[in-house]
């Protein structure tokens, strides 16, 4: 994006992307929620705490990754907890009623992690989800490390998942960063679920709109006039 501040404090129709994200969350019935920060986090304190005074923070001082961010914000997970939402901070579209469904559809299949989807026209850019000759899902490649074949599948990993706390927390130490980013994936918990023969669901939703992460100027603007109806 190119900015002096946190990407998560860009505005969208005059409100901070966070705060889109943090509304829809604490509209479906969480314990606890627990934000993490790198990049100038006071500034992401600041604003928040007086908004949403029961939001934990955890602190990521270097960007190694998703699977990293969760590492960081692992220690601060009460007990009693027995499942994980898991979800990005700049996708300020994603609706209450599609994260309720994820943890519908997580409960009724006793899944150990499910995974909100969609298919999009143009996937270039998002990790693509792999599903098995059943229709179940079986791992998730990400675009850099994607062969051809992978890349022509339009079914992409929104960055939302639902796990059970055993099937995260206790794999999180397996994670390695031996990939072409360097980086420590979150998506490599679905791989060592799938090879634990472990049970992995899919939500796919309707509207991809709503799982649209930001991550440059144009993507911004593509909202600012999808919410403006222009």
């Amino acid at each position: 994006m190119k900015q002096a501040y946190p990407k998560v404090l860009s505005k969208l129709a005059d409100k901070e992307l966070i705060i889109y994200v943090l509304d829809a969350v604490t509209k479906v019935e969480t314990t606890e929620v627990i934000l993490v920060v790198g990049y100038k986090g006071e500034d992401v304190k600041a604003l928040l705490t007086p908004m949403f005074p029961k939001v934990k923070f955890a602190n990521q001082p270097e960007q190694l990754g998703t699977g990293h961010a969760v590492i960081c914000a692992r220690d601060q997970v009460s007990d009693g907890i027995t499942d994980i939402l898991v979800l990005c901070g700049d996708t300020p579209m994603i609706s209450s009623n599609s994260l309720q469904a994820l943890f519908d559809l997580h409960s009724k299949s006793k899944a150990e992690a499910t995974i909100l989807t969609a298919d999009l026209d143009d996937p270039t850019g998002y990790g693509r989800i792999i599903r098995g000759s059943a229709g179940d899902v079986v791992g998730i490649t990400e675009q850099a490390d994607a062969s051809d074949e992978v890349k022509k599948v339009k079914e992409i990993n929104s960055g939302i998942y639902l796990f059970k706390r055993s099937a995260l927390l206790d794999n999180l130490s397996k994670l390695k960063s031996d990939n072409n980013q360097g980086e420590y994936y979150l998506t490599d918990i679905i791989k060592i679920l799938f090879n634990g023969k472990k049970k992995i669901a899919g939500l796919k939703i309707k509207n991809p709109d709503e799982i649209i992460g930001i991550n440059t100027i144009e993507q911004l603007s593509y909202l600012e006039n999808l919410i403006s109806g222009k």
